[in-house]
């Protein structure tokens, strides 16, 4: 246990904000990239009774 108190930490500081950043980025470019009509049925889910497909459950 030793070696650990001797390791620099500050690098897994560095690589998390890497890696946070370029998911990010990653994920924003995904979202505008979809679709108009992609956007407009999504923000429709919520409040839609029929499902995206068009047709309805019957049970």
């Amino acid at each position: 246990m030793e070696l650990m108190q001797y390791m620099d930490w500050s690098i897994f500081r560095v690589l998390a904000l890497v890696l946070f950043f370029a998911i990010f980025v990653g994920v924003l470019g995904w979202t505008l990239t979809r679709p108009a009509e992609q956007i407009r049925r999504h923000a429709r889910l919520p409040i839609d009774d029929v499902p995206a497909d068009g047709e309805r459950d019957h049970v």
